[in-house]
């Protein structure tokens, strides 16, 4: 109730300037949280808690259906922090989350049983992050303003962005290249920092997670070429 308290006075104290000059969707109480409409790959409609402990975007089984995604078992698993704690779920990729007119397109997204009834998702800061916004609980709405969209853009995003963006996938890649290198070479393997007792990383489980990584850096890597951006923005420097 304080993190709370503490967010709204926060967002209250922020310039009108944003508020007015932002995108706004109508927000519902959950508890203590909130709820928004997004809608998942141009299609489907997904009831989404903003979830700022969360990386990633979150959505459920029967919405992972929705999208067309079925082959669940063989995607690559990863314990995950969001509110709720940490847990091993499935990685998938949104090809957009749209809220307020708004469009973020390849969201890293992950799939979990355990977010309650009246939830269809959580919105995390892989779509949050790319906006400045305001969670206003007293006129119930969610204001976003885009956080990329000064200077020379490609795509509406600017040279930050995309060197973030490639920054974070290389990062990644070599993080778990090298958990994986530390596996042949004999040593433990790697016990993720969850609740279940006894759960490791394998070696397929760490080669599919590169796999679904280097799989964003490519296509990220494809779009930039379609738009015929400067390829020194690749650089996540």
């Amino acid at each position: 109730m304080k993190r709370l308290s503490f967010y709204l006075v926060a967002f209250a104290l922020l310039p009108l300037s944003v508020a007015e000059t932002g995108a706004e969707a109508s927000l519902e109480a959950y508890g203590y949280r909130y709820r928004v409409q997004a809608i998942l790959d141009g299609r489907v409609k997904a009831r989404m808690i903003i979830d700022t402990g969360s990386s990633h975007t979150i959505i459920t089984p029967k919405i992972a259906r929705k999208l067309g995604i079925t082959n669940l078992s063989k995607a690559p698993s990863i314990p995950l922090s969001s509110a709720g704690g940490v847990e091993w779920m499935r990685l998938v990729t949104l090809q957009s989350v749209t809220i307020g007119g708004h469009e973020t397109k390849m969201v890293e997204g992950a799939v979990s049983s355990r977010l309650g009834r009246g939830v269809d998702g959580l919105l995390g800061m892989n779509f949050l992050g790319d906006y400045s916004h305001i969670i206003d609980g007293r006129q119930m709405k969610l204001v976003l303003k885009p956080a990329y969209e000064t200077g020379e853009l490609y795509g509406e995003k600017n040279q930050a962005w995309w060197r973030q963006r490639f920054s974070r996938y290389q990062r990644i890649i070599k993080k778990y290249t090298s958990i994986r290198d530390k596996l042949e070479n004999g040593s433990p393997p790697m016990t993720a920092p969850v609740s279940k007792k006894g759960k490791t990383f394998t070696d397929k489980e760490i080669g599919a997670i590169i796999m679904y990584y280097k799989g964003l850096r490519a296509e990220l890597a494809r779009r930039a070429k379609a738009l015929s951006m400067p390829l020194s923005w690749q650089n996540g420097r």
